[in-house]
Protein backbone atom coordinates (compact mmCIF):
# COMPACT_ATOMS: atom_id res chain seq x y z
CA UNK A 1 0.00 0.00 0.00
CA UNK A 2 3.21 2.07 0.97
CA UNK A 3 4.51 1.28 -2.38
CA UNK A 4 1.52 2.45 -4.23
CA UNK A 5 0.93 5.83 -2.59
CA UNK A 6 4.64 6.70 -3.36
CA UNK A 7 4.34 5.71 -7.02
CA UNK A 8 1.40 7.91 -7.63
CA UNK A 9 3.08 11.23 -6.39
CA UNK A 10 5.97 10.78 -8.07
CA UNK A 11 3.82 10.40 -11.10
CA UNK A 12 1.55 13.39 -10.17
CA UNK A 13 5.18 15.81 -9.54
CA UNK A 14 6.39 14.46 -13.00
CA UNK A 15 3.07 15.61 -14.63
CA UNK A 16 3.18 19.16 -12.82
CA UNK A 17 6.86 19.49 -13.83
CA UNK A 18 6.41 18.19 -17.59
CA UNK A 19 2.70 20.11 -18.16
CA UNK A 20 4.13 23.73 -18.12
CA UNK A 21 6.86 22.99 -20.79
CA UNK A 22 3.98 21.04 -23.04
CA UNK A 23 1.68 24.34 -22.78
CA UNK A 24 3.92 26.55 -23.80
CA UNK A 25 5.38 24.62 -26.80
CA UNK A 26 1.90 24.50 -28.33
CA UNK A 27 1.13 28.60 -27.99
CA UNK A 28 0.47 30.83 -30.61
CA UNK A 29 2.30 34.32 -30.81
CA UNK A 30 -0.28 37.59 -30.78
CA UNK A 31 1.50 40.92 -32.45
CA UNK A 32 0.51 44.54 -31.77
CA UNK A 33 1.53 47.31 -33.86
CA UNK A 34 1.22 51.32 -33.23
CA UNK A 35 2.29 54.01 -35.37
CA UNK A 36 2.86 57.18 -33.10
CA UNK A 37 4.90 60.52 -33.15
CA UNK A 38 7.96 61.10 -30.65
CA UNK A 39 10.73 64.14 -30.24
CA UNK A 40 13.25 61.73 -30.26
CA UNK A 41 14.60 59.26 -32.88
CA UNK A 42 14.77 56.51 -30.06
CA UNK A 43 11.09 57.32 -28.66
CA UNK A 44 9.31 54.45 -27.26
CA UNK A 45 5.71 53.40 -26.71
CA UNK A 46 4.09 51.85 -23.28
CA UNK A 47 2.48 48.49 -24.29
CA UNK A 48 0.32 46.50 -21.52
CA UNK A 49 2.13 43.87 -20.28
CA UNK A 50 -0.25 41.11 -20.39
CA UNK A 51 -3.46 41.28 -22.54
CA UNK A 52 -6.08 39.24 -23.65
CA UNK A 53 -7.34 38.34 -27.16
CA UNK A 54 -10.53 36.37 -27.82
CA UNK A 55 -10.18 35.07 -24.23
CA UNK A 56 -6.62 34.15 -24.75
CA UNK A 57 -4.44 35.71 -22.07
CA UNK A 58 -1.01 37.04 -23.33
CA UNK A 59 1.94 38.29 -22.30
CA UNK A 60 4.76 40.85 -23.51
CA UNK A 61 7.52 39.13 -24.68
CA UNK A 62 9.44 41.97 -27.09
CA UNK A 63 9.18 45.42 -28.67
CA UNK A 64 10.55 46.41 -32.17
CA UNK A 65 10.69 50.02 -33.61
CA UNK A 66 11.44 51.30 -36.88
CA UNK A 67 11.87 54.85 -38.06
CA UNK A 68 8.90 55.92 -40.61
CA UNK A 69 9.50 59.45 -41.67
CA UNK A 70 10.91 62.43 -40.14
CA UNK A 71 8.82 65.63 -40.36
CA UNK A 72 8.69 69.30 -38.57
CA UNK A 73 6.36 69.07 -35.53
CA UNK A 74 3.19 70.57 -35.67
CA UNK A 75 1.56 72.65 -33.19
CA UNK A 76 -2.18 74.43 -32.34
CA UNK A 77 -1.81 77.88 -33.64
CA UNK A 78 -3.54 80.95 -36.01
CA UNK A 79 -3.31 79.90 -38.97
CA UNK A 80 -4.38 81.72 -42.22
CA UNK A 81 -6.44 80.53 -45.92
CA UNK A 82 -6.98 82.27 -48.72
CA UNK A 83 -9.50 82.43 -51.08
CA UNK A 84 -8.82 83.62 -54.95
CA UNK A 85 -10.87 84.76 -57.46
CA UNK A 86 -10.94 84.40 -60.94
CA UNK A 87 -9.72 87.72 -63.10
CA UNK A 88 -11.22 90.81 -62.42
CA UNK A 89 -11.17 94.41 -64.13
CA UNK A 90 -9.44 96.60 -61.99
CA UNK A 91 -11.50 98.24 -59.50
CA UNK A 92 -14.00 95.59 -59.68
CA UNK A 93 -15.18 94.38 -56.46
CA UNK A 94 -15.82 91.22 -55.12
CA UNK A 95 -18.03 89.56 -52.85
CA UNK A 96 -16.36 86.94 -50.22
CA UNK A 97 -18.31 85.41 -47.44
CA UNK A 98 -17.74 86.28 -43.75
CA UNK A 99 -16.76 83.22 -42.35
CA UNK A 100 -15.91 79.33 -44.04
CA UNK A 101 -15.23 76.46 -42.57
CA UNK A 102 -12.44 74.60 -43.62
CA UNK A 103 -11.12 71.02 -42.52
CA UNK A 104 -13.82 71.49 -40.18
CA UNK A 105 -12.25 74.79 -38.63
CA UNK A 106 -14.27 77.79 -39.23
CA UNK A 107 -12.30 80.75 -40.32
CA UNK A 108 -13.05 84.41 -40.16
CA UNK A 109 -12.47 86.77 -43.16
CA UNK A 110 -9.44 89.38 -41.98
CA UNK A 111 -9.11 91.20 -45.17
CA UNK A 112 -9.38 91.20 -48.89
CA UNK A 113 -6.19 92.43 -51.21
CA UNK A 114 -5.45 92.74 -55.09
CA UNK A 115 -2.94 91.71 -56.57
CA UNK A 116 -2.22 92.20 -60.55
CA UNK A 117 -3.03 89.16 -63.46
CA UNK A 118 -0.72 88.11 -65.60
CA UNK A 119 -3.19 88.34 -67.71
CA UNK A 120 -5.07 90.95 -69.41
CA UNK A 121 -8.49 91.62 -70.92
CA UNK A 122 -7.87 92.32 -74.97
CA UNK A 123 -10.45 92.96 -77.18
CA UNK A 124 -9.11 92.77 -81.14
CA UNK A 125 -10.38 95.47 -83.53
CA UNK A 126 -10.14 94.82 -87.19
CA UNK A 127 -11.39 97.12 -90.48
CA UNK A 128 -10.79 96.86 -93.96
CA UNK A 129 -10.23 98.97 -96.73
CA UNK A 130 -11.18 97.43 -100.45
CA UNK A 131 -9.60 99.50 -103.41
CA UNK A 132 -10.86 98.64 -107.15
CA UNK A 133 -7.49 99.24 -108.68
CA UNK A 134 -4.16 98.13 -108.12
CA UNK A 135 -2.19 98.93 -104.66
CA UNK A 136 0.79 98.33 -102.34
CA UNK A 137 1.86 99.08 -99.02
CA UNK A 138 3.54 101.87 -99.47
CA UNK A 139 0.08 103.31 -101.33
CA UNK A 140 -1.77 103.03 -98.69
CA UNK A 141 -2.48 104.76 -95.35
CA UNK A 142 -0.09 102.99 -93.29
CA UNK A 143 -2.33 103.60 -90.41
CA UNK A 144 -6.39 103.87 -89.63
CA UNK A 145 -8.74 105.36 -86.75
CA UNK A 146 -11.59 102.90 -85.68
CA UNK A 147 -14.40 103.60 -83.48
CA UNK A 148 -15.77 100.35 -81.38
CA UNK A 149 -17.69 99.49 -78.29
CA UNK A 150 -15.28 98.42 -75.48
CA UNK A 151 -16.79 94.73 -74.68
CA UNK A 152 -16.06 95.39 -71.01
CA UNK A 153 -17.23 98.56 -70.22
CA UNK A 154 -19.66 99.14 -72.98
CA UNK A 155 -17.95 102.66 -74.20
CA UNK A 156 -17.47 103.76 -77.65
CA UNK A 157 -13.60 104.05 -78.07
CA UNK A 158 -11.55 105.03 -81.18
CA UNK A 159 -8.39 103.18 -81.13
CA UNK A 160 -5.60 103.46 -83.40
CA UNK A 161 -4.95 100.57 -85.99
CA UNK A 162 -2.35 99.89 -88.22
CA UNK A 163 -1.66 98.14 -91.40
CA UNK A 164 -1.56 94.72 -91.21
CA UNK A 165 -2.09 93.10 -94.63
CA UNK A 166 -2.44 93.85 -97.94
CA UNK A 167 -4.20 91.29 -99.94
CA UNK A 168 -6.00 90.78 -103.69
CA UNK A 169 -9.71 89.69 -103.11
CA UNK A 170 -10.39 89.03 -106.89
CA UNK A 171 -11.93 91.25 -109.66
CA UNK A 172 -15.33 92.78 -109.72
CA UNK A 173 -17.51 94.64 -112.21
CA UNK A 174 -18.14 98.30 -111.37
CA UNK A 175 -20.18 101.07 -112.72
CA UNK A 176 -18.18 103.97 -115.06
CA UNK A 177 -18.43 106.37 -117.46
CA UNK A 178 -16.67 107.72 -120.80
CA UNK A 179 -16.82 111.19 -121.88
CA UNK A 180 -17.16 111.72 -125.61
CA UNK A 181 -16.60 114.91 -127.50
CA UNK A 182 -17.24 115.14 -130.71
CA UNK A 183 -15.20 118.46 -132.88
CA UNK A 184 -16.04 119.92 -136.59
CA UNK A 185 -19.54 119.57 -136.11
CA UNK A 186 -21.39 120.25 -138.93
CA UNK A 187 -24.21 119.03 -141.58
CA UNK A 188 -22.48 116.76 -143.27
CA UNK A 189 -20.01 115.29 -140.63
CA UNK A 190 -18.37 114.77 -137.04
CA UNK A 191 -15.39 113.69 -135.76
CA UNK A 192 -14.00 111.93 -132.81
CA UNK A 193 -10.41 110.48 -132.03
CA UNK A 194 -9.57 111.07 -135.21
CA UNK A 195 -12.67 109.05 -136.86
CA UNK A 196 -15.09 110.69 -138.74
CA UNK A 197 -19.15 109.83 -138.92
CA UNK A 198 -21.72 110.68 -140.99
CA UNK A 199 -23.49 113.19 -139.40
CA UNK A 200 -26.70 111.84 -139.16
CA UNK A 201 -29.75 112.12 -136.80
CA UNK A 202 -29.80 109.54 -133.81
CA UNK A 203 -30.20 109.98 -129.86
CA UNK A 204 -27.07 106.80 -129.26
CA UNK A 205 -23.91 108.32 -130.68
CA UNK A 206 -21.13 106.05 -131.75
CA UNK A 207 -23.64 103.00 -131.69
CA UNK A 208 -21.67 100.22 -133.16
CA UNK A 209 -18.18 101.83 -132.32
CA UNK A 210 -18.44 99.92 -128.77
CA UNK A 211 -14.44 98.27 -128.91
CA UNK A 212 -13.76 101.78 -129.85
CA UNK A 213 -15.35 103.06 -126.56
CA UNK A 214 -13.32 100.77 -124.51
CA UNK A 215 -10.45 100.56 -126.30
CA UNK A 216 -10.01 104.67 -125.29
CA UNK A 217 -9.68 104.03 -121.36
CA UNK A 218 -7.69 100.71 -122.39
CA UNK A 219 -10.29 98.56 -121.81
CA UNK A 220 -11.84 95.23 -124.12
CA UNK A 221 -14.59 93.21 -124.59
CA UNK A 222 -12.97 91.04 -121.82
CA UNK A 223 -13.40 93.48 -119.01
CA UNK A 224 -15.28 96.11 -120.39
CA UNK A 225 -19.25 96.70 -121.28
CA UNK A 226 -20.73 99.53 -122.75
CA UNK A 227 -24.47 99.87 -121.46
CA UNK A 228 -25.53 103.29 -123.18
CA UNK A 229 -24.69 106.36 -125.38
CA UNK A 230 -26.66 109.69 -125.28
CA UNK A 231 -26.16 113.36 -125.80
CA UNK A 232 -25.24 115.85 -122.94
CA UNK A 233 -25.34 118.95 -124.85
CA UNK A 234 -26.40 120.80 -127.68
CA UNK A 235 -23.89 122.01 -130.52
CA UNK A 236 -22.07 124.25 -129.73
CA UNK A 237 -19.01 126.80 -131.11
CA UNK A 238 -15.96 127.58 -129.65
CA UNK A 239 -12.92 129.59 -131.22
CA UNK A 240 -15.28 128.83 -134.24
CA UNK A 241 -14.94 125.70 -133.89
CA UNK A 242 -18.34 123.46 -133.55
CA UNK A 243 -18.55 120.72 -131.11
CA UNK A 244 -21.22 118.92 -128.95
CA UNK A 245 -20.24 116.32 -126.23
CA UNK A 246 -22.11 112.84 -125.29
CA UNK A 247 -21.33 110.20 -122.42
CA UNK A 248 -21.23 106.20 -122.84
CA UNK A 249 -22.26 104.44 -119.37
CA UNK A 250 -20.11 101.38 -119.11
CA UNK A 251 -19.32 98.46 -116.41
CA UNK A 252 -15.58 97.80 -115.84
CA UNK A 253 -14.04 94.50 -114.17
CA UNK A 254 -11.28 95.93 -111.86
CA UNK A 255 -9.41 94.05 -109.79
CA UNK A 256 -10.32 94.56 -105.60
CA UNK A 257 -6.84 95.18 -103.20
CA UNK A 258 -7.98 95.10 -99.48
CA UNK A 259 -5.81 96.92 -96.85
CA UNK A 260 -6.22 95.31 -93.53
CA UNK A 261 -5.84 97.36 -90.05
CA UNK A 262 -5.64 95.41 -86.80
CA UNK A 263 -5.12 97.37 -82.92
CA UNK A 264 -6.95 96.04 -79.84
CA UNK A 265 -8.25 97.33 -76.51
CA UNK A 266 -6.22 96.00 -73.37
CA UNK A 267 -7.88 96.31 -69.96
CA UNK A 268 -5.91 95.79 -66.97
CA UNK A 269 -6.95 92.63 -64.72
CA UNK A 270 -6.36 91.79 -61.10
CA UNK A 271 -6.89 88.95 -58.79
CA UNK A 272 -9.22 89.20 -55.45
CA UNK A 273 -7.52 88.10 -52.95
CA UNK A 274 -9.67 86.62 -49.69
CA UNK A 275 -7.50 86.08 -46.52
CA UNK A 276 -9.35 84.33 -43.39
CA UNK A 277 -7.76 83.35 -40.11
CA UNK A 278 -8.73 80.67 -37.68
CA UNK A 279 -6.85 78.02 -35.54
CA UNK A 280 -5.03 74.99 -36.97
CA UNK A 281 -1.85 72.98 -37.24
CA UNK A 282 1.03 75.53 -37.13
CA UNK A 283 4.97 74.46 -38.39
CA UNK A 284 7.78 74.49 -36.40
CA UNK A 285 11.14 74.45 -36.96
CA UNK A 286 11.54 71.38 -34.43
CA UNK A 287 11.57 67.58 -36.19
CA UNK A 288 9.29 65.53 -35.28
CA UNK A 289 9.83 61.41 -35.90
CA UNK A 290 6.71 58.86 -36.83
CA UNK A 291 7.97 55.81 -35.66
CA UNK A 292 6.33 51.92 -35.73
CA UNK A 293 6.51 50.23 -32.74
CA UNK A 294 5.77 46.66 -33.03
CA UNK A 295 4.58 44.15 -30.26
CA UNK A 296 5.40 40.29 -29.77
CA UNK A 297 3.01 38.70 -27.10
CA UNK A 298 3.59 35.19 -26.57
CA UNK A 299 0.49 33.49 -24.77
CA UNK A 300 0.62 33.42 -20.90
CA UNK A 301 -0.40 29.95 -19.44
CA UNK A 302 1.92 29.69 -16.86
CA UNK A 303 -0.31 31.28 -14.35
CA UNK A 304 -3.32 29.37 -14.96
CA UNK A 305 -1.78 26.24 -15.02
CA UNK A 306 -0.09 26.45 -11.99
CA UNK A 307 -3.04 27.48 -10.28
CA UNK A 308 -4.65 24.07 -11.64
CA UNK A 309 -1.87 21.96 -10.72
CA UNK A 310 -1.33 23.55 -7.55
CA UNK A 311 -5.53 22.72 -7.14
CA UNK A 312 -4.75 19.36 -8.30
CA UNK A 313 -1.83 18.61 -6.02
CA UNK A 314 -3.49 19.99 -2.87
CA UNK A 315 -6.69 17.63 -3.78
CA UNK A 316 -4.26 14.61 -4.16
CA UNK A 317 -2.37 15.38 -0.89
CA UNK A 318 -5.99 15.35 0.92
CA UNK A 319 -6.82 12.30 -0.76
CA UNK A 320 -3.62 10.94 0.39
CA UNK A 321 -3.91 11.83 3.83
CA UNK A 322 -7.11 10.23 4.14
CA UNK A 323 -6.20 7.08 2.60
CA UNK A 324 -3.13 7.12 5.10
CA UNK A 325 -4.92 7.74 7.90
CA UNK A 326 -7.48 5.21 7.10
CA UNK A 327 -4.98 2.50 6.28
CA UNK A 328 -2.80 3.46 9.79
CA UNK A 329 -6.46 3.00 11.58
CA UNK A 330 -6.53 0.21 9.66
CA UNK A 331 -2.88 -0.67 10.81
CA UNK A 332 -3.41 -0.42 14.16
CA UNK A 333 -6.85 -2.05 14.73
CA UNK A 334 -5.22 -4.98 12.94
CA UNK A 335 -2.35 -4.93 15.38
CA UNK A 336 -4.87 -4.86 18.44
CA UNK A 337 -6.48 -7.47 17.15
CA UNK A 338 -3.37 -9.72 17.08
CA UNK A 339 -2.11 -8.66 20.46
CA UNK A 340 -6.03 -9.40 21.67
CA UNK A 341 -5.93 -12.97 20.17
CA UNK A 342 -2.64 -13.58 21.73
CA UNK A 343 -3.19 -12.49 25.29
CA UNK A 344 -6.31 -15.11 24.78
CA UNK A 345 -3.93 -17.81 23.99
Amino acid sequence: MKNRITSFLALVLCLSVMAPTLVQASSIPHKETVIFNSDSKDGTYEFDEKIEVNRVKYKLSTVDYNLVSTQKKQVEGEVTHVEKSAPVLRGSTVDFPDKITVMGEEFTLKEVRSTAAAEKHTQQVTQNTDYEYYVTRETVPQTKKVTVKNEVTGIEETVECTLSDISRQGSRWVKSYIDIKFSGYDSTAISWRGLYFANEPTETPLKGYENELLASVDLNASNGKVLKTYWTSEPYTANEVVYREAKADIEKLVPVYRATYSGEISEDMVIQEAVYTGMGKVETDEDEYTIEAVAYYEEDTMSDFMKAVGLFLLTILIIVFIVLAVARKKLSDKIKEIKNRKNNV
